[in-house]
C-alpha cells in the first residue's frame, strides 16, 4: 500500500511538428531618389504613405543662404500683416481674411490630439491643410499694394524668389509607397538580381537608419516601393526542404517583434548542388509589405513533420556505462573481485555473437554496480585479470517493463527530434525497441531489472 504508483506509457509510431529556423535578406521593387544638393531637408508628405508620380515629396535648403533671408521675409511679411491689421476694417478681403483664420483656428483644435499621440500621418495631414490656408490668407493680405504696403510686397516677393533660388524640390516620376528609411543596399538586391545570390550576401546583415535631416550631394534620401511584391532570399539546409520543389506554396513564420506572423509564400528558386549542403531559396509574398519595407534581414521558421518512434521526454534517462573488454562477458555475466570477495554481476550487452566480434564493448549496467578502479576476472582463465579504465560512456535509455521487471533499453537519439513534451527517434537507429512496449512515464526514481509487479 505504500509503494509509489507505477505510471507507464506505449511507445507508438507517431510524429511532432518541428520548427526550423532560417535566415535571409528582403528584396523589393524599389527606386532610391538622390538629392544633386547639399542642405536641410523639409519633408511635405508622411512616411509609408501611397504617392503619385509628380508628386513633391521633400525640399532641401542651402541654409547658409536661406535662414538670413527666411528671418528677413519673416520681419516683412510681419510688417504686413500689422499694417493690414491697422487697416481691417478697410480691406476688401476682410470677410474672406477672418474665415480663413477661424479655419486655422478649427483645424489646429481637431488635430491637436493627435499631435500628442505621435500620429505622424494626422501630423502631416494637418501640417499641409494649415500652411495652405495660410499661405492663401497672405496671399489676399500681401496683394493690397497700397500706401506703403506696396514697397513691403515688394520686397517679400523678391526675398521669396531669392529662397527659391537657393531650395530644391525633389519630386518623384513613379508611384508607390514612400519609404523614408534607405540603408545602401537597395541597389545590391534587386528583382533583377534574386536569381544569383551567394551566401555571403544572404547573410548581410544593415542596421536600419534614422530619417534624415540634413544631407550631402548625391545623399540617398528616400525610396519608392513600387508595389506589393516582395521576396526572401536564403541558404536552407537541405534537409529542411526535402519534399520542397519550384512552384510549390509554402508556410514559413516571419519573427516579427516578440511574434511570429505566417505567411503562404510562393518557391520562385530553389537550386541544390552535390557540392553543398544548402541549398538556395528565393520565397515570394505579396502582402503586407510595409510591416518589412524598413528592414533587410529576417528570421523564419518553416515547420517539418518528423516521423518515428514517438516517446515522451520524460522517459528518457541518461546512465553512464564502464568499458570493458569483451572477453570478459560471459552469458550475460562479469566477475567481479573485491579483496578476497568474488561476486557475479549481471549486465545487458548484445547477443553473444555480437559481443565475440568486438574487443571492447559498453555493457548496459550503472556506473553505481560496476565502477572505475573495479577488477574483473576472466571466466575462463582465473589468472587473467582486468582492472576498468575511466574510459565511460553516457547511454540514454528507457526502462521496458513488458514482463513486469523494469529491463533498461539503450536508444540512439541521432537524427531524433523534440519538443516540449516528445521525442521521435529514429526508427532506423533503434532495434531494442519497438511500437507497443510498455515503458516508464517517470524514469528518475527506477531501478534497472526492478520487479514492479509482484
Amino acid at each position: 500500500m505504500t509503494k509509489d504508483i507505477i505510471v507507464y506509457d506505449t511507445i507508438e509510431y507517431g510524429s511532432i511538428d518541428t520548427a526550423k529556423v532560417a535566415s535571409g535578406v528582403i528584396t523589393r521593387n524599389e527606386r532610391v531618389y538622390k538629392t544633386p544638393v547639399a542642405g536641410m531637408v523639409s519633408y511635405s508628405i508622411a512616411d509609408e504613405e501611397k504617392v503619385k508620380p509628380g508628386m513633391m515629396i521633400c525640399t532641401v535648403k542651402d541654409s547658409n543662404i536661406t535662414d538670413s533671408m527666411e528671418s528677413t521675409l519673416s520681419d516683412i511679411e510681419k510688417n504686413i500683416y500689422d499694417m493690414s491689421k491697422m487697416r481691417e476694417g478697410m480691406s476688401m478681403f476682410s470677410e474672406e481674411v477672418n474665415k480663413l483664420n477661424e479655419q486655422i483656428k478649427s483645424t489646429l483644435d481637431t488635430y491637436s490630439y493627435t499631435f500628442s499621440t505621435n500620429d505622424m500621418k494626422s501630423f502631416y495631414m494637418a501640417k499641409n491643410m494649415i500652411e495652405s490656408k495660410i499661405s492663401l490668407r497672405n496671399k489676399m493680405i500681401f496683394s493690397e499694394n497700397k500706401g506703403s504696403l506696396e514697397e513691403l510686397s515688394q520686397q517679400q516677393k523678391e526675398t521669396v524668389d531669392e529662397i527659391n533660388a537657393n531650395t530644391t524640390s525633389i519630386c518623384v516620376d513613379n508611384g508607390g509607397i514612400l519609404i523614408y528609411n534607405t540603408d545602401g543596399l537597395e541597389e545590391t538586391f534587386t528583382s533583377d538580381n534574386i536569381d544569383k545570390l551567394t551566401k555571403e550576401q544572404t547573410q548581410m546583415h544593415s542596421e536600419i537608419p534614422a530619417i534624415k535631416t540634413s544631407v550631402m550631394p548625391n545623399d540617398s534620401i528616400f525610396k519608392i516601393i513600387e508595389n506589393n511584391t516582395w521576396y526572401i532570399s536564403s541558404y536552407i539546409p537541405k534537409e529542411y526542404i526535402e519534399d520542397w520543389d519550384e512552384g510549390d506554396m509554402r508556410k514559413i513564420y516571419i519573427k516579427n517583434s516578440n511574434d511570429k506572423e505566417m505567411f503562404e509564400a510562393y518557391v520562385q528558386k530553389l537550386v541544390r548542388t552535390d557540392d553543398d549542403d544548402d541549398a538556395y531559396v528565393v520565397l515570394k509574398m505579396t502582402k503586407d509589405i510595409l510591416k518589412y519595407a524598413d528592414i533587410r534581414n529576417v528570421e523564419f521558421e518553416l515547420n517539418k513533420i518528423e516521423e518515428g518512434f514517438k516517446v515522451v521526454n520524460s522517459a528518457i534517462v541518461e546512465k553512464v556505462a564502464v568499458n570493458i573488454p569483451s572477453k570478459y562477458v560471459k552469458d550475460g555475466k562479469v566477475l567481479r573481485k573485491k579483496g578476497n570477495e568474488v561476486s557475479e554481476i549481471v549486465v545487458t550487452t548484445l547477443d553473444d555473437e555480437e559481443v565475440k566480434k568486438r574487443e571492447f564493448i559498453y555493457p548496459q549496467v550503472d556506473i553505481s554496480v560496476l565502477s572505475v578502479g573495479d577488477t574483473l576476472i576472466n571466466q575462463d582463465d582465473a589468472n587473467d585479470t582486468y582492472v576498468i579504465g575511466d574510459d565511460v560512456k553516457n547511454q540514454k535509455g528507457v526502462y521496458v517493463i513488458n514482463s513486469g521487471i523494469a529491463e533498461f533499453k539503450v536508444i540512439n537519439t541521432e537524427n531524433s527530434v523534440s519538443n516540449s513534451t516528445h521525442t521521435i527517434l529514429d526508427k532506423s537507429n533503434n532495434f531494442d525497441i519497438k511500437i507497443y512496449d510498455r515503458i516508464i512515464s517517470d524514469a528518475k526514481n527506477i531501478d534497472k531489472e526492478q520487479f514492479l509487479f509482484q
